[in-house]
């Protein structure tokens, strides 16, 4: 969290070293809550940087980690495993969507369907999913599908997926007081049906389409009241450009089409600004710069350890030298004692002969 607070602050390289930490500490342990808050952050920020590979890359990590948490943790809370496991089947689908791998990207939005039902028909243990609850999810996911359709060139299965999730959203009577539409998701899907009219040149639907569209007012401008949702702002510029093309209203038609021109050119710029903000690519780069360090600490480690082997090997050396000196000198002295000791031994063999000798001529005296 600090970290993400000191990136929203223009800090990035403290926020980098605090995330590469997090990182780093997420390889060494397992706790589910925190790995799975740390993988969402990476997988968004990959999104959003366009980096769509490295967004399915971690988001099926997260994936793995709430799939792989015991039902029996109690540290990782049921209605947390549900809404974070259903929300990671669609975002592990929007990033094959943008990556153009369909067929993977509709596997995973019919495998968010399954768990939603599933944890409908209580398979979360000591979880009840809510009515209200259960349609806003399948709203998303099967308007996530309906997009895919599109793409596939499956025309009537889109168009009737997206207004399966319009109806979930607009139309079901909810039941919790606490209960919000997500009018925003409604509204997205209302204008991709309307762009799926427009390209199949049903005109009559595109225009009833884009009226909805522009009944629901600008709430929706903010998504969730965090963020400006820039496909829900070009979308409704876009097609209402067209309508009022359709209907000939010029001066109409202008004012969208540079309202359009502009909003985009806005986010390309920032956009652009952006890259030098890549939180996985100042990731990588610092984990290159760690293992530089590690391969110089590594080398200066070697080189102490070779240097402390040659000093070893300069004491032997010195002592052994040493040892051989004093052992040659202790032999030449043995030597030089012998010679000593052999001659005094023959000085008193000398001298004994020569007191007999005296002996024998003071007797002859």
């Amino acid at each position: 969290q600090k970290a993400s607070i000191l990136f929203a602050q223009n800090k990035y390289y403290q926020a980098y070293d605090l995330y590469y930490n997090v990182k780093n500490w997420h390889e060494h342990n397992r706790q589910p809550v925190a790995t799975n808050h740390f993988l969402f952050t990476m997988g968004i920020s990959s999104y959003e940087q366009k980096l769509y590979d490295k967004a399915a890359f971690f988001f099926k990590k997260q994936l793995d980690n709430l799939v792989s948490t015991p039902k029996t943790d109690t540290i990782l809370e049921p209605h947390y495993r549900y809404y974070f496991t259903q929300q990671t089947f669609n975002n592990i689908g929007l990033s094959y969507t943008k990556l153009n791998k369909l067929d993977s990207a509709e596997s995973y939005c019919k495998q968010g369907l399954q768990f939603i039902e599933a944890a409908k028909n209580g398979a979360i243990k000591n979880y009840e999913l809510h009515n209200d609850h259960y349609n806003v999810c399948l709203a998303v996911t099967i308007g996530n599908l309906a997009k895919i359709y599109a793409l596939q060139g499956k025309t009537d299965d889109a168009i009737a997926a997206y207004k399966k999730s319009i109806y979930l959203t607009l139309d079901v009577p909810q039941i919790l007081p606490s209960s919000s539409r997500d009018t925003l998701d409604a509204c997205v899907s209302m204008i991709q049906l309307a762009e799926l009219y427009y390209t199949i040149k049903d005109e009559k639907q595109f225009k009833e389409t884009v009226q909805k569209v522009n009944t629901i007012v600008s709430y929706n401008l903010l998504g969730h009241g965090f963020f400006i949702n820039n496909g829900y702002v070009l979308g409704s510029l876009k097609v209402n450009y067209w309508y009022n093309t359709m209907q000939k209203n010029d001066k109409a038609a202008l004012y969208y089409l540079n309202r359009y021109v502009s909003y985009k050119d806005s986010i390309e710029l920032v956009q652009k600004e952006g890259k030098d903000r890549n939180l996985i690519q100042a990731l990588e780069i610092k984990g290159k710069e760690d293992e530089v360090n590690k391969l110089k600490l590594t080398s200066k480690i070697d080189r102490l350890y070779l240097l402390g082997i040659v000093l070893i090997a300069i004491v032997i050396a010195f002592v052994a030298f040493l040892f051989y000196r004093s052992n040659k000198k202790e032999k030449q002295t043995n030597k030089l004692l012998s010679t000593l000791n052999n001659e005094i031994k023959q000085q008193q063999k000398e001298t004994a002969f020569a007191h007999e000798q005296a002996l024998e001529a003071n007797k002859d005296k």
